[in-house]
């Protein structure tokens, strides 16, 4: 589409092909121009994919510019087209490439690699780099600075004589964060680098540095499309392939915008969370399935059903809906600086968690699924049928809108752990909780609009250690008086007995008959463990089976 449009807009102006672009090179555009920018809706880096078809682009790439420097002669890459980076009273500065990103970044790549090999190339010199700036993500922006900056810095004086390869040692680097090793852009020019590597290795070119900058091996021509009177709407619509932003790619530039309208330090925040914590919290769930193909499509979707779920948590909390179950407006839950900060709560634990436990980790920490009907003693029984839905929570808010019962755990374990609780507080709050809300499924009364009244009743378990007595709850006022009745009147030792049985599949969280009968006004708890243990005798892990014969 973009070659058509050009195509047409120079037949019309009947101009030949030298009088359409400026021949130049990689160093004298980047001196003249105020920067070179790679916007944010551009693709990633791709020319050092793990790819065949990939590398053998790569590869000849490379060997045609080696061989052109190493022979002295011209070599002509064809068209780089852009518009400028900056408008203002009609006088433009920068450039926003359009087409030519893949070309122009290994140029980049291998101009910064021959700083590092030939010597006595000033500082000033290689500044010309730092204008070389890479938006697709944030921390793709901040690892070419830190590249051409610090860590550069650090590998001049031992990089020829070191044994160690040059990816190695910039992952090495204490400027290298882990969160570039989830940046695709990032792999493939650490990849490219690598190659460049051994190309100059394989035809042993001296100066690389100063023939580069100082002679016009690789050409190209520079084409600004400013002169075409083109619409802005094209720099934002099209990549270099002129492929339509991804839906994630758009939700999250009008999320970014929102917030920017709101506070711009918040909206800067926001923006580095956005593309490196945030974003390795997706990472990671994309690479629980090792046969997941496309893991950036699947993180990318992840990432945007993730923050909707958050949205819709605050739509309830807030009051915004009180009924049915729809997607918000994000503009309706990001209305100010609180609303801004609540979302950020919950994705900045969630990244905690994701740090220092795993999600599924966390999870499972506390929680299991099981097909047997005795219970477990350590752990707390979830007895969600579908056997899709028996995944973490975090993972299932990644992939779906999730139920009320899931909402209530998802906010609840936010809260625990935003509030620091320990284990054996996080464990008994969250077995009441699993006891309340599965009173409630099983009365056929978890609805979405009485979502808010569940979480606050929720909360109001983990902040006091228990459910309270003498108000109103919405979760069932019987499993309410059952759960209080149990925290006060059995021991420590006695309370943690009757998880095992909470478990079974077929008492569910209640055992309050049990209690009535076998243990009347807090009497003696061993008529009551025995009557227990045998039920637990009869409804075995094999009744269903014998039942069915």
């Amino acid at each position: 589409m973009l070659l058509k449009i050009l195509s047409n807009q120079f037949k019309r102006q009947n101009q030949s092909m030298a009088n359409i672009g400026k021949l130049t090179t990689f160093s004298r555009l980047i001196a003249e121009e105020s920067v070179i920018m790679i916007p944010k809706v551009q693709r990633d880096y791709a020319y050092g994919r793990n790819e065949e078809k990939v590398r053998e682009v790569l590869t000849g790439m490379l060997d045609t510019m080696f061989s052109a420097v190493k022979n002295d002669r011209s070599e002509l890459f064809d068209f780089v087209y852009g518009g400028s980076y900056a408008k203002k009273n009609n006088k433009t500065s920068g450039m926003i490439p359009l087409d030519g990103q893949q070309r122009l970044t290994t140029l980049f790549l291998l101009h910064f690699y021959a700083s590092l090999v030939e010597t006595g190339v000033s500082e000033e010199a290689v500044s010309c780099l730092k204008k070389f700036r890479y938006e697709t993500r944030q921390s793709a922006t901040d690892f070419c600075e830190s590249l051409v900056g610090e860590i550069r810095q650090s590998l001049i004086p031992d990089y020829t004589n070191s044994q160690v390869g040059l990816k190695a040692l910039v992952v090495d680097h204490p400027k290298y964060l882990p969160a570039y090793d989830s940046d695709p852009t990032i792999q493939s020019m650490l990849n490219v680098l690598e190659i460049i590597e051994r190309k100059h290795k394989e035809y042993g070119i001296e100066n690389l540095w100063t023939a580069l900058t100082t002679r016009d091996n690789i050409q190209f021509y520079a084409l600004s499309l400013d002169k075409f009177d083109l619409s802005d709407d094209l720099y934002i619509k099209m990549n270099s392939r002129g492929k339509k932003l991804t839906e994630f790619e758009i939700f999250k530039s009008d999320f970014v915008k929102r917030i920017k309208g709101i506070s711009t330090t918040l909206k800067d925040q926001v923006s580095i969370k956005l593309d490196n914590d945030w974003m390795d919290i997706l990472w990671e769930y994309a690479n629980v399935d090792p046969t997941t193909e496309d893991k950036v499509k699947k993180a990318d979707n992840g990432f945007m059903r993730l923050l909707k779920n958050i949205f819709r948590i605050e739509m309830f909390i807030r009051g915004l809906e009180n009924k049915v179950n729809r997607q918000p407006d994000f503009n309706e839950i990001i209305t100010d600086e609180s609303s801004i900060k609540s979302v950020v709560s919950i994705m900045d634990v969630l990244s905690e968690i994701n740090k220092t436990d795993g999600l599924g980790n966390y999870w499972d920490k506390y929680f299991y699924f099981s097909s047997e009907v005795v219970g477990k003693e350590d752990k707390i029984r979830l007895f969600w049928r579908q056997e899709q839905s028996q995944k973490p929570v975090f993972y299932l808010a990644m992939e779906r809108d999730l139920s009320v019962p899931e909402i209530v755990y998802f906010y609840s374990l936010y809260h625990i752990r935003k509030n620091k609780k320990d284990d054996d507080a996080t464990k008994k709050s969250l077995r009441i909780i699993r006891n309340l809300v599965t009173a409630n499924v099983r009365a056929n009364s978890a609805r979405y609009d009485m979502l808010s009244g569940f979480i606050e009743d929720a909360l109001e378990v983990i902040d006091n250690d228990g459910i309270q007595t003498g108000k109103e709850h919405t979760f069932l006022s019987t499993t309410c008086d059952e759960e209080y009745s149990k925290a006060i009147s059995f021991s420590a030792d006695d309370y943690g007995k009757l998880l095992k049985y909470e478990n079974h599949d077929i008492l569910q969280g209640s055992v309050m008959l049990f209690i009535d009968k076998y243990r009347p006004s807090g009497s003696d708890s061993t008529v009551l463990f025995s009557k227990l243990s045998h039920f637990e005798a009869v409804f075995h892990n094999s009744y269903f089976q014998l039942k069915s014969k």
